[in-house]
């Protein structure tokens, strides 16, 4: 992500993703994927939601960031600690890796952030979700 103007990101890996509501007050209580990018109550399972995935997100930011997943070894220092995150990136990171998952922010609220607007692949997300859901993002920036 050091070039943002030209980088393409893409993710996989959805082996054992599962479709949850988003208003279900269902918790999961299950535990698969890789360690460094679950979400605390995923580990520690006290159940969990669609916010466990946010966490995930921060993770993979982080990572694409600084190239490893240096938060658990240090905690939010690390977010601190690195002198090439744009201020709205590591805004952005440091609530998706809210450890009280009511206090972390869901996937719409991330989107609002101009840094993901500013980006050139907020337009293909746009397209994405409304090919699969007939919506648009229309959401007023943040700030």
């Amino acid at each position: 992500m050091t070039n943002e103007k030209e980088t393409i990101a893409k993710l996989s890996d959805f082996g054992v993703a599962k479709y949850v509501y988003a208003s279900s007050r269902y918790l999961n209580t299950t535990i698969a994927g890789t360690q460094q990018f679950m979400a605390p109550e995923v580990l520690f399972q006290t159940g969990h939601s669609t916010n466990a995935d946010v966490w995930s997100f921060g993770m993979t930011l982080l990572n694409a960031y600084v190239g490893d997943t240096i938060f658990r070894l240090r905690g939010m220092r690390a977010l601190n600690s690195i002198s090439h995150f744009k201020k709205d990136a590591k805004e952005i990171i440091a609530k998706t890796l809210e450890k009280n998952t009511f206090a972390r922010p869901d996937m719409i609220q991330l989107f609002r952030y101009t840094w993901f607007r500013d980006n050139a692949c907020f337009e293909r997300i746009q397209k994405l979700i409304h090919s699969q859901t007939g919506k648009y993002l229309n959401l007023p920036c943040e700030r």
